[in-house]
């Protein structure tokens, strides 16, 4: 017993649950402390490499009602209103839309799970024949219903009046890596597809050049967070989603601009929002674009088109896109 109690002091020793997708064991405790200095253990597992959060038990809707947006903000140290955040994040949603292809057009009944303040919604309304909207947060949800006049609901899809099998589009941007259950949480979605609807998942990339090329710790520190119950890769991603029934490609995206790389690697710190470090990259923000400038400027767009193309091209990309139908009986 006392040489049980010596080991004690030397080692932290945690309960470790088997693998959510494969059921292995044991497995591997990567991390034990996340961004706000919140202890939780962050396991990987060796078999399948799914990257989650030690199970912890959650009011999701008494926290992303009202909680979550306290402590997650887009901007750095400011509580942003739901007009404010609608208006951050729209001029991004056009990358997206173009992504989509043909799966937006003017037949389209669609579905954006997570909508947030409506910023792609919004964006799809002129494009589609009807786009509807979940989201937790009360605030952002009363904001798209009355300002943006898009339906939104605040309850689990199968708590709401939707129809299943009536979407052709179901959308979840950064979203599903919130998602305690993943598996099931997909097979419901899949009930409110057409039978030739599509599905769209985006979400961080955890083999992200900053983690995987850069090792760059402070972002590591930064990345994993409490409302971010499992780290997908382009590997885990599609691994996910064929088990609950869908089939379809994986690759990633860079939406983030290439001088918020150097800036994490000199100073060890966040931007401040996206407003910075998802534009094109400018040597002198704010400054007029003309003469020196403006060239200046058209070369780093340049910079970051192909330090885009070089990540996605290994993998290592922001975030991961899946895009899939449900499978053929």
């Amino acid at each position: 017993m006392e040489e049980i109690d010596k080991l004690r002091t030397l080692f932290i020793i945690y309960p470790m649950p088997s693998c959510y997708f494969c059921h292995h064991e044991p497995l591997d405790s990567i991390r034990t402390r996340l961004r706000h200095d919140v202890e939780r253990n962050v396991f990987r597992c060796p078999s399948c490499s799914l990257i989650f959060l030690e199970p912890k038990a959650l009011d999701a809707d008494a926290y992303y009602g009202t909680e979550y947006r306290q402590q997650h903000t887009p901007v750095i140290g400011q509580v942003l209103d739901s007009r404010a955040t609608h208006d951050m994040y729209a001029p991004f949603q056009m990358a997206r839309v173009e992504r989509l292809g043909l799966l937006i057009h003017p037949e389209a009944r669609v579905l954006d799970i997570g909508c947030s303040a409506g910023h792609f919604l919004s964006t799809i309304k002129p494009l589609v024949k009807e786009c509807v909207g979940i989201e937790y947060n009360r605030e952002n949800a009363q904001f798209v219903n009355q300002e943006l006049g898009i339906k939104v609901y605040t309850d689990p899809i199968e708590k709401t009046d939707l129809a299943p099998a009536s979407f052709d589009l179901i959308t979840l941007f950064q979203v599903f890596e919130h998602v305690t259950d993943p598996l099931s949480f997909l097979q419901t979605l899949g009930s409110y597809l057409k039978p030739e609807g599509s599905i769209c998942i985006e979400v961080p990339n955890v083999d992200e050049a900053l983690l995987s090329v850069y090792r760059n710790q402070p972002f590591a520190d930064f990345s994993f967070r409490e409302p971010h119950v499992f780290y997908y890769s382009p590997k885990t991603l599609p691994m996910i989603a064929e088990k609950a029934g869908f089939v379809g490609t994986s690759r990633t995206i860079q939406r983030i601009n290439f001088l918020n790389h150097v800036h994490w690697i000199m100073t060890g710190q966040p931007q401040k929002g996206p407003d910075i470090h998802m534009v094109s990259s400018r040597l002198l923000p704010g400054a007029d674009a003309q003469g020196v400038i403006a060239d200046l400027d058209r070369w780093m767009q340049k910079v970051d088109q192909e330090y885009g193309e070089i990540l996605n091209a290994r993998g290592v990309g922001e975030s991961v896109l899946f895009l899939g139908k449900k499978k053929l009986s």
